[in-house]
């Protein structure tokens, strides 16, 4: 309804439920010259703009590994993630974050070698997950998600010759510090971050491609390569989006 208005469209992850929705509703806003703009507020947060700068500079070297974990105990089932008539699910609400932002560090859609989607009995949904995924240039992804377990949300970059180390990564709890630290051997060196609301810098973003031609379809396209990750995960684990 809202692209056929004609009104540019800002989503919560995930875009789409499935990939036929997705690639008919950017159709859709390709042929309206709409922007689409999916969810994904860490990518817009000083903490991520800065691993970029260091990845670009080469502080660590190549990129090897990449290493994201989030994942939280179990909330109320009342919540519309554990509805699977809602898009409930542990991919399509958690997954996402490590999967995605690891591919736009990356700078490219990579590759998924393997999946694995597990639910908790007593749950009609998929509670956890974890993926494989490479990259043309050699670079390994390891992303782990789920409810059900202890706290963690961490983003780990090994180098040729240094890590980099992101703690919180994904979602930015107000009473948790951000920070962003590179290792090499038994050194460590933390990196000053400027204070940031990533929802706000998201939404600015956003506003930004609205009146701008390449901004409105660069998010229609990286709309649809997320959710076609999303999609080959679900396929690679045994199941369909």
């Amino acid at each position: 309804k809202v692209l056929t208005a004609g009104v540019h469209l800002w989503s919560e992850k995930a875009f789409t439920n499935d990939l036929a929705d997705a690639e008919s509703l950017i159709k859709l806003a390709g042929e309206r010259d709409l922007a689409v703009c999916v969810s994904l507020a860490p990518a817009y947060h000083a903490q991520f703009r800065a691993i970029r700068r260091l990845l670009g500079d080469g502080v660590v070297g190549r990129p090897r590994d990449i290493n994201a974990h989030f994942g939280f105990p179990h909330v109320a089932r009342k919540r519309s993630l554990y509805d699977p008539a809602l898009g409930g699910g542990a991919l399509l609400d958690m997954g996402y974050y490590p999967i995605v932002l690891a591919a736009e560090l990356l700078g490219e859609v990579p590759r998924v070698r393997g999946a694995n989607l597990a639910g908790d009995d007593g749950y009609a949904i998929d509670t956890s997950g974890a993926a494989l995924l490479t990259s043309a240039s050699g670079a390994q992804v390891s992303a782990q998600w789920g409810y059900g377990r202890d706290y963690i949300n961490e983003l780990t970059i090994v180098g040729d010759t240094g890590t980099i180390v992101a703690k919180p990564a994904f979602s930015k709890p107000a009473h948790l510090a951000v920070t962003l630290s590179i290792r090499r051997q038994n050194a460590c060196e933390d990196v000053q971050l400027e204070s940031c609301n990533q929802f706000e810098e998201m939404l600015k973003a956003f506003a930004a491609a609205t009146i701008d031609g390449a901004g409105r379809h660069l998010y229609r396209t990286k709309a649809l390569e997320h959710q076609r990750l999303m999609a080959e995960v679900a396929v690679r684990s045994g199941d369909g989006i």
